[in-house]
């Protein structure tokens, strides 16, 4: 019993270890099937929205990169990062006035 009482703490690594590369291998593969990331200058473009809004709000909410770039850039948190730096109507046309 003492010496299974040993091994616990190590097998234990190694499982966690096991269970962590295999969802990074998952996470890559994911990646992979992302149009955007195949488009080296698109995926920069998105990638750098996201990072700058995790800049900004990465005090209320740590994960904001994450959340941003999850399901190819196609989720709520993604078009709320974009929508602030959307330029509005008027900074586009008030000059035509």
């Amino acid at each position: 019993m003492r010496r299974f009482s040993v091994l616990l703490p190590y097998l234990l690594i190694v499982l966690l270890v096991s269970v962590h590369s295999r969802s990074l291998v998952t996470s890559k593969n994911k990646e992979k099937s992302c149009k955007a990331y195949k488009r080296a200058a698109l995926h920069e473009v998105l990638d750098r929205i996201c990072h700058l809004c995790h800049e900004m709000f990465s005090t209320k909410r740590p994960n904001m990169r994450a959340d941003c770039r999850s399901n190819c850039f196609r989720n709520g948190h993604f078009r709320a990062c974009i929508a602030l730096f959307r330029p509005s109507l008027d900074s586009l046309f008030g000059s035509l006035q």
